[in-house]
Protein backbone atom coordinates (compact mmCIF):
# COMPACT_ATOMS: atom_id res chain seq x y z
CA UNK A 1 0.00 0.00 0.00
CA UNK A 2 1.86 2.99 -1.10
CA UNK A 3 2.17 5.79 1.13
CA UNK A 4 1.52 9.48 1.41
CA UNK A 5 4.05 11.43 0.03
CA UNK A 6 6.01 13.80 3.04
CA UNK A 7 5.22 18.01 2.66
CA UNK A 8 7.42 20.78 4.24
CA UNK A 9 5.68 22.96 6.60
CA UNK A 10 6.96 26.67 5.69
CA UNK A 11 6.21 27.41 9.10
CA UNK A 12 8.29 25.01 11.43
CA UNK A 13 10.27 23.61 7.99
CA UNK A 14 9.95 20.41 8.81
CA UNK A 15 8.88 17.77 6.50
CA UNK A 16 6.32 15.89 7.95
CA UNK A 17 3.61 13.07 6.49
CA UNK A 18 0.87 14.39 4.12
CA UNK A 19 -2.04 13.28 7.15
CA UNK A 20 -0.45 15.29 9.47
CA UNK A 21 -1.59 18.53 6.98
CA UNK A 22 -5.33 20.23 6.88
CA UNK A 23 -7.25 18.50 3.90
CA UNK A 24 -8.27 21.47 2.50
CA UNK A 25 -5.26 23.60 3.69
CA UNK A 26 -4.49 26.46 6.06
CA UNK A 27 -6.78 29.54 6.05
CA UNK A 28 -4.09 32.56 5.37
CA UNK A 29 -6.82 34.75 6.52
CA UNK A 30 -8.64 33.25 9.31
CA UNK A 31 -11.83 31.56 8.91
CA UNK A 32 -13.69 34.08 11.60
CA UNK A 33 -13.04 37.11 8.98
CA UNK A 34 -14.95 34.92 6.63
CA UNK A 35 -12.40 33.79 4.65
CA UNK A 36 -12.93 30.02 2.66
CA UNK A 37 -10.47 30.24 -0.07
CA UNK A 38 -7.36 31.41 0.46
CA UNK A 39 -5.85 28.34 1.76
CA UNK A 40 -2.29 26.95 2.22
CA UNK A 41 -1.49 23.59 1.67
CA UNK A 42 1.98 23.87 3.16
CA UNK A 43 1.04 24.49 7.34
CA UNK A 44 0.92 21.35 9.06
CA UNK A 45 -1.88 21.59 11.74
CA UNK A 46 0.32 21.56 14.69
CA UNK A 47 1.41 24.86 13.42
CA UNK A 48 -1.94 25.71 12.43
CA UNK A 49 -3.30 25.33 15.78
CA UNK A 50 -0.19 27.11 17.55
CA UNK A 51 -0.65 30.19 15.50
CA UNK A 52 -4.67 29.87 15.85
CA UNK A 53 -4.10 30.87 19.66
CA UNK A 54 -1.90 33.41 19.41
CA UNK A 55 -1.43 35.95 16.38
CA UNK A 56 -4.89 34.71 14.98
CA UNK A 57 -6.56 35.05 18.04
CA UNK A 58 -4.67 38.68 18.31
CA UNK A 59 -6.11 39.66 15.04
CA UNK A 60 -9.83 39.01 15.83
CA UNK A 61 -9.43 41.08 19.11
CA UNK A 62 -7.77 44.05 17.12
CA UNK A 63 -9.61 47.27 17.64
CA UNK A 64 -12.05 47.27 14.76
CA UNK A 65 -12.36 44.19 13.34
CA UNK A 66 -14.79 42.21 15.97
CA UNK A 67 -17.25 45.44 14.84
CA UNK A 68 -16.40 44.79 11.25
CA UNK A 69 -17.23 41.31 11.54
CA UNK A 70 -20.36 42.17 13.58
CA UNK A 71 -21.28 43.99 10.79
CA UNK A 72 -20.55 41.95 7.98
CA UNK A 73 -21.80 39.20 9.43
CA UNK A 74 -18.73 36.55 9.95
CA UNK A 75 -17.17 34.70 12.27
CA UNK A 76 -20.61 33.92 14.28
CA UNK A 77 -21.50 30.03 13.90
CA UNK A 78 -20.09 27.00 12.53
CA UNK A 79 -17.89 25.83 15.23
CA UNK A 80 -15.62 29.04 15.27
CA UNK A 81 -13.28 28.34 18.57
CA UNK A 82 -12.69 32.07 18.68
CA UNK A 83 -16.03 33.81 18.82
CA UNK A 84 -16.78 34.75 22.31
CA UNK A 85 -15.57 37.51 24.33
CA UNK A 86 -12.30 39.47 22.96
CA UNK A 87 -9.47 39.18 24.53
CA UNK A 88 -7.43 42.32 25.37
CA UNK A 89 -4.08 42.62 22.82
CA UNK A 90 -1.99 42.76 25.03
CA UNK A 91 -2.31 39.32 26.88
CA UNK A 92 -1.41 37.75 23.54
CA UNK A 93 2.19 38.17 23.81
CA UNK A 94 2.15 38.64 27.63
CA UNK A 95 4.27 35.10 27.99
CA UNK A 96 6.59 37.04 25.62
CA UNK A 97 6.58 40.75 26.70
CA UNK A 98 5.92 40.48 30.70
CA UNK A 99 4.73 43.65 32.34
CA UNK A 100 6.58 46.52 30.97
CA UNK A 101 9.85 46.85 29.05
CA UNK A 102 8.90 49.93 27.29
CA UNK A 103 7.05 48.25 24.35
CA UNK A 104 4.22 49.56 22.38
CA UNK A 105 1.34 48.54 23.17
CA UNK A 106 -0.74 51.41 22.01
CA UNK A 107 -4.48 51.31 20.75
CA UNK A 108 -2.94 51.42 17.12
CA UNK A 109 -3.27 47.80 15.81
CA UNK A 110 -0.75 48.85 13.70
CA UNK A 111 2.24 49.10 16.39
CA UNK A 112 0.88 46.30 18.55
CA UNK A 113 3.27 43.14 18.81
CA UNK A 114 0.86 40.91 17.83
CA UNK A 115 -1.30 42.07 15.59
CA UNK A 116 1.99 42.98 13.41
CA UNK A 117 2.44 39.11 14.18
CA UNK A 118 -0.85 38.27 12.63
CA UNK A 119 -0.09 40.29 9.10
CA UNK A 120 3.17 38.84 8.81
CA UNK A 121 1.74 35.23 8.81
CA UNK A 122 -0.86 36.29 5.96
CA UNK A 123 2.25 38.28 3.98
CA UNK A 124 4.77 35.62 4.36
CA UNK A 125 1.98 32.46 3.77
CA UNK A 126 0.75 34.60 0.47
CA UNK A 127 3.95 35.46 -0.94
CA UNK A 128 4.72 31.59 -0.51
CA UNK A 129 1.67 31.29 -2.25
CA UNK A 130 2.32 33.44 -5.13
CA UNK A 131 5.95 33.15 -5.35
CA UNK A 132 6.61 28.82 -4.50
CA UNK A 133 9.29 27.56 -2.80
CA UNK A 134 12.06 29.63 -4.37
CA UNK A 135 10.23 32.11 -1.93
CA UNK A 136 11.70 30.30 1.43
CA UNK A 137 15.37 31.27 0.93
CA UNK A 138 14.73 35.10 0.56
CA UNK A 139 16.51 36.61 3.93
CA UNK A 140 13.08 38.09 4.56
CA UNK A 141 11.24 34.59 4.26
CA UNK A 142 13.91 33.40 6.73
CA UNK A 143 13.26 36.60 8.97
CA UNK A 144 9.22 35.63 9.13
CA UNK A 145 9.54 31.76 9.59
CA UNK A 146 11.94 32.59 12.43
CA UNK A 147 9.84 34.76 14.14
CA UNK A 148 6.89 32.84 13.64
CA UNK A 149 8.92 29.31 14.78
CA UNK A 150 9.87 31.45 17.75
CA UNK A 151 6.07 32.51 19.11
CA UNK A 152 4.74 29.23 18.49
CA UNK A 153 7.79 27.98 20.20
CA UNK A 154 7.46 29.94 23.10
CA UNK A 155 11.16 31.34 22.73
CA UNK A 156 10.61 34.36 24.72
CA UNK A 157 13.56 35.98 23.99
CA UNK A 158 13.91 35.35 20.17
CA UNK A 159 9.88 36.14 19.58
CA UNK A 160 10.85 39.88 21.13
CA UNK A 161 13.55 40.54 19.41
CA UNK A 162 12.21 39.82 15.66
CA UNK A 163 8.61 41.15 16.21
CA UNK A 164 10.82 44.60 17.19
CA UNK A 165 12.18 44.45 13.83
CA UNK A 166 8.81 44.10 11.95
CA UNK A 167 7.02 47.08 10.68
CA UNK A 168 3.84 47.70 8.99
CA UNK A 169 3.28 50.87 7.00
CA UNK A 170 0.00 52.65 6.81
CA UNK A 171 -1.70 53.13 3.08
CA UNK A 172 -4.16 55.16 1.48
CA UNK A 173 -6.06 52.12 0.07
CA UNK A 174 -8.17 54.60 -1.90
CA UNK A 175 -4.79 56.23 -3.90
CA UNK A 176 -3.38 52.47 -4.23
CA UNK A 177 -6.89 51.35 -6.33
CA UNK A 178 -6.72 54.29 -8.08
CA UNK A 179 -3.28 53.31 -9.39
CA UNK A 180 -4.21 49.75 -10.24
CA UNK A 181 -7.46 51.26 -12.03
CA UNK A 182 -9.55 48.77 -10.09
CA UNK A 183 -12.01 50.67 -7.42
CA UNK A 184 -12.00 49.71 -3.92
CA UNK A 185 -15.57 49.68 -3.99
CA UNK A 186 -15.78 46.63 -6.53
CA UNK A 187 -13.69 44.17 -4.00
CA UNK A 188 -15.61 45.63 -0.84
CA UNK A 189 -19.16 45.07 -2.61
CA UNK A 190 -17.72 41.51 -3.34
CA UNK A 191 -16.52 40.82 0.64
CA UNK A 192 -19.67 41.81 1.64
CA UNK A 193 -22.04 40.00 -1.00
CA UNK A 194 -19.82 36.63 0.42
CA UNK A 195 -20.04 38.07 3.74
CA UNK A 196 -16.36 38.65 4.21
CA UNK A 197 -14.11 40.99 6.16
CA UNK A 198 -11.35 40.15 3.16
CA UNK A 199 -11.07 42.63 0.89
CA UNK A 200 -8.25 42.33 -1.44
CA UNK A 201 -4.79 41.27 -0.86
CA UNK A 202 -1.70 41.97 -3.39
CA UNK A 203 1.71 41.58 -3.79
CA UNK A 204 3.67 44.50 -5.04
CA UNK A 205 7.11 45.79 -6.30
CA UNK A 206 8.69 48.83 -4.78
CA UNK A 207 10.67 51.26 -6.50
CA UNK A 208 13.87 49.82 -7.31
CA UNK A 209 16.86 51.70 -5.26
CA UNK A 210 18.72 54.63 -6.75
CA UNK A 211 22.01 52.66 -7.34
CA UNK A 212 20.39 49.88 -9.38
CA UNK A 213 19.28 46.25 -8.24
CA UNK A 214 15.90 44.93 -7.78
CA UNK A 215 13.63 46.47 -5.45
CA UNK A 216 11.74 45.27 -2.22
CA UNK A 217 8.22 43.36 -2.72
CA UNK A 218 5.48 44.39 -0.37
CA UNK A 219 2.35 42.47 0.89
CA UNK A 220 -0.69 45.28 0.77
CA UNK A 221 -3.44 43.83 2.84
CA UNK A 222 -6.99 45.37 3.01
CA UNK A 223 -8.71 43.87 5.70
CA UNK A 224 -11.98 45.73 7.18
CA UNK A 225 -11.54 46.70 10.43
CA UNK A 226 -7.60 47.18 10.42
CA UNK A 227 -5.97 50.08 8.89
CA UNK A 228 -4.77 49.18 5.27
CA UNK A 229 -0.78 48.61 5.13
CA UNK A 230 2.26 47.21 3.58
CA UNK A 231 4.97 45.31 4.78
CA UNK A 232 7.83 44.42 3.03
CA UNK A 233 8.40 40.66 2.34
CA UNK A 234 11.26 40.27 -0.13
CA UNK A 235 14.59 41.59 -1.87
CA UNK A 236 13.98 40.08 -5.28
CA UNK A 237 11.34 40.47 -8.06
CA UNK A 238 10.64 37.11 -8.87
CA UNK A 239 9.39 38.31 -12.20
CA UNK A 240 6.65 40.33 -10.36
CA UNK A 241 7.41 43.84 -12.50
CA UNK A 242 3.49 45.23 -11.47
CA UNK A 243 1.02 44.98 -8.92
CA UNK A 244 -0.69 41.75 -8.44
CA UNK A 245 -4.04 40.84 -6.86
CA UNK A 246 -3.30 37.75 -4.50
CA UNK A 247 -6.91 37.69 -3.24
CA UNK A 248 -9.65 37.59 -4.36
CA UNK A 249 -8.67 36.07 -7.72
CA UNK A 250 -7.89 32.54 -6.60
Amino acid sequence: MPTAPDRLCIICNRRKPAPQFERKGEHIVPRFLGNRRLRTPFVCRACNGALGGTVDLALKSAPGVAAACFNRGVGRGGGDRSSGQPVRLSSIFGEYYGDGGGRDRSDDPLKNPAVKGAVLKIAYESAHLRLGDAYLADPAAVAAREMLSALINKDKERACGLIDAVELYAIDISAFHAAMRAPRSDFVKRAIAGKSCLNSIWIVPLKPRPAGGSGPLAVVTDIEGLPPSYILIGESPYGINAAELIFPKL
